[in-house]
C-alpha cells in the first residue's frame, strides 16, 4: 500500500522544512527544531529565522491527512478485528496473545509503507 511515504516535496533538497501556518507550528520537524522553533508557536513570530536559514513552509492539507488518516485505519483492521480509533494520527488493536508484539508491529509497518 505505501500508505506512509515522506511527500517528495518535504525531502527534495537539504534545506530545513516545515508544515505549519499563521496560526502556528503544528509539529516541528527535527532540522527546525534544532535551529530553535517550537511546537505551536505562531508563524508571524519567527520569520526572521525562517528567512536565515531558508527553511521551507508549507500549508497542512487537512483534507489529505483525513484520507490517510481513514486509509490506515482502514489497513490496521486487516490486523485486529477490534481497532479502537482514538484521534486522526492514533489506534489501538486488540493483540492475539499468542503473538510477539514486536512481529505484529513488523507486519503492520510492512503492510503501510512497504519500501522500508
Amino acid at each position: 500500500m505505501g500508505l506512509l511515504r515522506r511527500s517528495s516535496y518535504l525531502s527534495s533538497d537539504q534545506r530545513p522544512s516545515q508544515l505549519g501556518s499563521h496560526a502556528g507550528i503544528p509539529a516541528v520537524r527535527l532540522r527546525v527544531k534544532a535551529l530553535g522553533v517550537k511546537m505551536g508557536v505562531p508563524f508571524f513570530k519567527i520569520p526572521d529565522l525562517v528567512k536565515r536559514h531558508n527553511i521551507q513552509v508549507f500549508s497542512s492539507n487537512y483534507c489529505l491527512y483525513g484520507d490517510l488518516s481513514h486509509r490506515i485505519m482502514t489497513s490496521l483492521q486487516l490486523f485486529s478485528p477490534v481497532v479502537e480509533i482514538y484521534s486522526i494520527d492514533e489506534a489501538f488493536l486488540e493483540l492475539t496473545p499468542n503473538q510477539s508484539n514486536t512481529n505484529y508491529g513488523e507486519e503492520i509497518q510492512l503492510c503501510l509503507n512497504p519500501s522500508d
